[in-house]
């Protein structure tokens, strides 16, 4: 078991360590794999390691490092997991465990800040559910989540969700030597659309989605 916690623990470590840099793409097979590991490998309760609690706390770092409209229908397992979490909270047990969260008290009002995250996960559940539901327009979406810019329909598929990866990998490669400032937008969308035609998907950037929006 105390492998197993070390390994999990390694895995969030590379996750945080890639959350800033130009590899943050490298975050959604580790949120994966960190994810399959935890839900699968683990118990539910780890004696000063683990609890359901701190399963939730621990996603929600993880989805902070990971761009969740990349991989939406991976995001909503993922919150939706946290919320089942929510019934399995016990009050005495959990806060026992879960001292090293800035909200620990030990007390009632622990407990409640406790619960109050979970309005946060069905928050960015809703958002998800919304992202990928045919039903919902892009305009809709854009309104109702208060989006400024528009987006390429494209990126709301499943085909787009099984193939970003690779697609970041791709452009990563193409462009890992190439100075980061003023105009890498450009170049970088511009590789992005031609790895992704080589994939037989037709995809407009945010430039050519918002014309009148200027980029730098």
């Amino acid at each position: 078991m105390e492998k197993d916690i070390k390994r999990l623990g390694k895995l969030f470590s590379k996750i945080d360590g890639f959350a800033s840099t130009p590899k943050r793409w490298r975050n959604i097979a580790l949120a994966q794999e960190a994810f399959e590991f935890m839900t699968t490998r683990l118990p539910l309760r780890v004696e000063g390691e683990l609890s359901p609690y701190t399963r939730v706390r621990l996603l929600d770092m993880m989805m902070e490092c990971v761009d969740e409209l990349d991989v939406p229908r991976f995001a909503l397992k993922v919150r939706e997991y946290q919320l089942s979490m929510r019934a399995l909270i016990d009050d005495a047990q959990d806060l026992a465990t879960d001292t090293s969260f800035d909200d620990y008290t030990g007390d009632a009002a622990g407990y409640r800040r406790q619960l109050d995250v979970f309005d946060d996960v069905e928050r960015a559940r809703q958002k998800l559910a919304d992202y990928i539901d045919p039903a919902v327009s892009d305009d809709e979406w854009m309104e109702r989540y208060h989006a400024t810019l528009r987006f390429c329909p494209v990126e709301r598929t499943e085909q787009w969700e099984e193939v970003i990866y690779e697609v970041e990998r791709r452009c990563y490669n193409k462009t890992r030597l190439s100075w980061r400032g003023m105009g890498f937008c450009f170049k970088y969308w511009s590789i992005k659309r031609d790895v992704l035609a080589a994939m037989g998907i037709d995809w407009q950037s945010p430039q050519e989605m918002n014309p009148r929006c200027r980029f730098d």
